[in-house]
């Protein structure tokens, strides 16, 4: 354990997730009890007969407000991750909001009905800064906000929940959190990539160092109702012509053409994490340790892909709008629309 404070029981919602996982092992690693909370699909409960002794599963919806409650009583915090993600969001816009929103809204109202103290730390992200703000210098927990897509508008909901809720609040503006797992990309995210200008400012996090976060968020008292932004900090930050090149590299492709690439600004920025990182002491990984985490779990691949390297970058290339002289379509939405034309 790192600190002296005393154990929590903590709600994990997305507990069987890669970044849940992940925050699983820190809670417990900080001395906590952790509830965790997922969907009853087949995956889950296969993976739950893997758990730590002493984690306590519930399967539920945070869509359910009974399955809510239930999972809420008694815990004194709860780190909540549970959420659809882009393009999922995009593709099913309602639902999107029906878990992100009214799912938050569910586990709020439910913590608020204990009648004590809980505190409640929100997975936001820092997209919400929108596609101009990187080009501006580091952003801040000050810095407007702005939605700019179906995922945006629920994260941004998810936090004036939270503000506007009796709880005792954390919210983290989460940066591109890698996991140890790898970065799992179909062809719309491919495909998005590929509109970005090559010069979009970038912050990398490591999933350990999130959970790292999370974990000391759970009993820091100069956390409380305070919004942070959670980035790698300046060893992890990039470009995007870094991320894709670093993509290259571990797949051991020659680099592609500057002309597939686009001039579109995205919603990713740097972020001043400086007060994040004195209150909450989670950074420990640049972004070379991420690099060298992601090359080992694809170890197994790189063999398999060594002889058709020339296929693998015609087949990125065959993704690449400005590549193939398209006009710029930087949205997970103008993206989903070109797919369904096919």
């Amino acid at each position: 354990m790192t600190n002296a404070s005393p154990s929590r029981r903590v709600l994990l919602t997305g507990a069987l997730g890669n970044l849940g996982r992940t925050t699983m092992a820190a809670l417990l690693e900080e001395g906590h009890a952790v509830r965790a909370f997922d969907l009853p699909t087949k995956a889950n409960r296969r993976a739950a007969k893997k758990l730590p002794p002493g984690v306590e599963i519930v399967f539920g919806d945070v869509t359910d407000a009974s399955a809510c409650a239930e999972a809420v009583r008694g815990v004194d915090a709860i780190v909540h991750l549970a959420a659809l993600t882009p393009p999922a969001t995009e593709r099913m816009p309602e639902i999107a909001r029906k878990v992100n929103v009214e799912g938050t809204r569910n586990l709020v109202r439910a913590a608020e009905a204990e009648g004590r103290p809980i505190r409640f730390i929100q997975a936001s992200s820092y997209s919400i800064y929108g596609p101009d703000a990187g080009w501006n210098g580091l952003v801040t927990a000050d810095t407007p906000v702005v939605a700019t897509d179906v995922y945006t508008e629920t994260k941004i909901a998810t936090e004036e929940i939270l503000r506007s809720s009796s709880l005792d609040w954390v919210i983290f503006r989460i940066a591109a959190a890698v996991e140890g797992s790898g970065l799992a990309a179909d062809k719309v995210v491919l495909s998005i990539i590929f509109e970005v200008h090559p010069e979009q400012p970038i912050e990398l996090v490591h999933g350990k160092d999130v959970a790292r976060a999370a974990a000391h968020a759970v009993t820091a008292e100069e956390a409380s109702r305070r919004v942070f932004p959670i980035g790698g900090g300046p060893s992890c930050q990039l470009r995007q012509r870094d991320v894709f090149a670093m993509t290259e590299r571990m797949l051991g492709i020659e680099p592609l053409p500057p002309e597939a690439f686009g001039k579109s600004r995205y919603y990713t920025s740097w972020l001043d994490t400086s007060e994040s990182e004195r209150v909450l002491r989670f950074q420990r990984h640049t972004a070379k340790d991420i690099e060298r985490d992601l090359e080992k779990r694809i170890a197994w691949l790189k063999p398999l892909i060594f002889p058709v390297r020339p296929l693998v970058r015609r087949f990125f290339l065959s993704l690449s709008g400005p590549y193939r002289g398209e006009p710029a379509r930087p949205t997970w939405q103008a993206q989903l629309e070109r797919y369904s034309e096919r």
